[in-house]
């Protein structure tokens, strides 16, 4: 059966082209001059390499940057000696992103530098609370990805250090982390592992 092809509309020239077999593919041209894209066609490119992320199973949601997050730690630690083996959990779990195989769970998250500040964490105790956090994960991974989104760094936390360097982000009414000297003296690098 032959392929069927359609076209994004453009005034330029310059879009994709859309395969449709029993997968979906997507044909770039040779060379793209993003400049002369209009804004308007700039939408359909980002809406294509989304689809095409999700079919090749390297995105799980709209959430891009965190999904690439979990996707290098887990092909990181999954590919180097003496690490734990992790197995990215459901979409929706609460509190954890990641599970070991021996039942060590992980809560992800990535930054984009040059910011130094991840997400949130919901599910702990407000600030001045005199409650004491009820242990909701085993360790924080912290991908560290550059402006194009290549990896640089990953670092893993602990519970106990975790709570001890949180900070509390007032307008998200949440606990979050800043990768600062402080935080790294808290963790352990997994990569790049230093030269021996």
């Amino acid at each position: 059966m032959a392929a069927k092809k359609r076209r994004i509309v453009s005034t330029n020239g310059i879009s994709p082209t859309l395969t449709t077999k029993p997968n979906f593919y997507i044909k770039f041209p040779e060379k793209i001059d993003i400049k002369s894209i209009t804004d308007e066609e700039l939408w359909p490119w980002y809406s294509l390499i989304l689809k095409e992320l999700k079919i090749r199973n390297l995105v799980r949601t709209k959430n891009i940057i965190g999904d690439r997050g979990e996707f290098l730690a887990a092909k990181v630690y999954n590919s180097t000696p003496n690490e734990p083996k992790l197995q990215l959990v459901l979409k929706g779990t609460q509190n954890v992103d990641a599970i070991s195989r021996n039942g060590k769970t992980y809560n992800i998250k990535t930054v984009t530098l040059p910011n130094k500040t991840t997400g949130v964490f919901y599910g702990l105790e407000p600030k001045g609370s005199d409650r004491r956090d009820m242990k909701i994960f085993d360790y924080v991974i912290i991908v560290i990805l550059d402006e194009d989104l290549n990896l640089k760094e990953i670092l893993e936390i602990d519970w106990d250090s975790f709570v001890k360097i949180k900070h509390w982000h007032s307008r998200m009414k949440a606990w979050n982390l800043t990768v600062n000297e402080e935080f790294r003296k808290l963790t352990r690098k997994v990569f790049p592992q230093d030269k021996r």
